[in-house]
Formats: C-alpha cells, sequence, structure tokens
C-alpha cells in the first residue's frame, strides 16, 4: 500500500474527485485545490510529497503554477506531474520546461497515474536521503535496508567501515 500526501489541482470538480478516490483507494492521503493560485494557498500550509497539476485552470495556469512552485525554496523539490488534456508533443515539452517531473494525458488509466505517482514520490525520497557529499544511500536508506533484511531472517553481510582524519577531504 502506498502512503504520503497528494495534493490533486484541477479545476473540474469531478476529475478532482475521480482522481482523489484512486489515490486514496491506493493509500495516500489527498488534499485538493481547484487552481492553481488556492493550490499556493495550501503550499503555504503543507507540503504534500506530489503535486498533481492541471494545465488549463483559471486565474492561475498549470504552467506558472509549476514555475511558482520551483521558484519557492519551500516547495522548489516537490514531484510535480501534469494531467492534462493537452496530448500535444509542445505542450508536453513546455510542461517540463516549467519544471514537471513527469506528463500524463487525459483519460487516463487510474494504475498508470498510481505507478506514476508513487515512481516520482519513490525518486524523491531517495534524493533526499542520499549522501549530499557522495549521492549515495544515507543514513536512513542503510537503516532501512539492514531492518528489511532482518526481518526476512535471511543472511546477510554488512560492512562498516569508519576513515579516520577524514573531515579534512569531507569539508574541502
Amino acid at each position: 500500500m502506498a502512503e504520503g500526501t497528494v495534493l490533486v489541482v484541477d479545476d473540474s470538480s469531478t476529475i478532482r474527485e475521480i482522481v482523489k478516490s484512486w489515490l486514496i483507494k491506493a493509500g495516500f492521503v489527498v488534499i485538493t485545490a481547484e487552481d492553481g493560485l488556492e493550490a499556493l494557498g495550501k503550499l503555504e500550509e503543507i507540503i504534500p510529497d506530489l503535486v498533481l497539476l492541471d494545465v488549463e485552470m483559471p486565474r492561475l495556469n498549470g504552467y506558472d503554477t509549476c514555475r511558482e512552485i520551483r521558484n519557492n525554496l519551500r516547495t522548489s523539490n516537490i514531484p510535480v506531474i501534469m494531467l492534462t488534456a493537452r496530448a500535444d508533443v509542445d505542450d508536453k515539452i513546455m510542461g517540463l520546461e516549467f519544471g514537471a517531473d513527469d506528463y500524463i494525458t487525459k483519460p487516463c488509466d487510474s494504475r498508470e497515474l498510481i505507478a506514476r505517482v508513487e515512481a516520482n514520490i519513490r525518486r524523491s525520497t531517495q534524493e533526499r536521503e542520499a549522501s549530499p557529499l557522495t549521492g549515495l544511500p544515507g543514513n536512513m536508506q542503510i537503516h532501512d535496508q539492514i531492518d528489511k533484511r532482518i526481518k526476512l531472517g535471511k543472511s546477510f553481510a554488512l560492512f562498516y567501515l569508519d576513515l579516520d582524519n577524514f573531515k579534512c577531504f569531507n569539508d574541502g
């Protein structure tokens, strides 16, 4: 079962409710907004794990909303998936140029949408937990892997290495 919080932004209440029900069924917490301005207001209060964003909306369209998300230091690393009826290649390229991580065209299959949401959240989480120095898995990922292997009850090997006097290289 998936976990995480998704902000669904679409001016169509029907689309919002359909997507919300799919995501809740998959195990996500879902927050909704009916346009870009409402979404940006909600992003001041909460930081979701992902934003699903329609393109064509009143007041503030999806492209400009995505740009605002990327320009805000607090929200810039949240994965954004454009979910829109605009299927033209130029529209997809524009969405990616405005900062979207993925682009799904409507109508879409619920399984594909869930798979893309999960994949984008998983990638984002791994990037956040990686060591900024090496890009390798960080402490959280290492502990998670150890815990998983202990729970499986199978034998495994663990090698721990601590280098003395490495701080000067680390800081340099």
